[in-house]
């Protein structure tokens, strides 16, 4: 998954591989707020994709005394989100993309158990 592409006709089935094109060119964003909703219906009745939001919320700056933090913090109503991205995926495309979220969870956990026993 992620290295190739299958495509299939009528009497056979062709492998590319898939090539990452400027993937080093594009920043890298921080992200720490995710929003998934499912898309519109079409005619059929269907949703149209599945759309999934991206952003950062930064957490406010509170300075000063512990009674000026608290009432700087009690008067906080809402923190706004920066929006980095918006993907719509079909239905197929998001069990790809839980996949490979689940592999690298399972890499990170293996890879920091491995440092920990150091």
């Amino acid at each position: 998954m992620g290295n190739e592409s299958i495509a299939r006709t009528d009497s056979q089935q062709i492998t590319v591989r898939v090539v990452w094109k400027d993937v080093d060119t594009i920043p890298v964003e921080p992200a720490n707020q995710f929003a998934a909703m499912v898309g519109l219906p079409t005619g059929s009745g269907a949703p149209d994709g599945v759309i999934i939001v991206m952003g950062y919320a930064a957490p406010p700056v509170l300075l000063g005394t512990p009674d000026e933090v608290r009432r700087t913090a009690a008067d906080l109503v809402e923190l706004p989100v920066d929006v980095k991205a918006r993907f719509v995926l079909t239905r197929e495309r998001l069990g790809e993309l839980i996949k490979v979220l689940q592999i690298t969870a399972q890499q990170y956990d293996e890879a920091k158990g491995e440092a920990g026993s150091r």
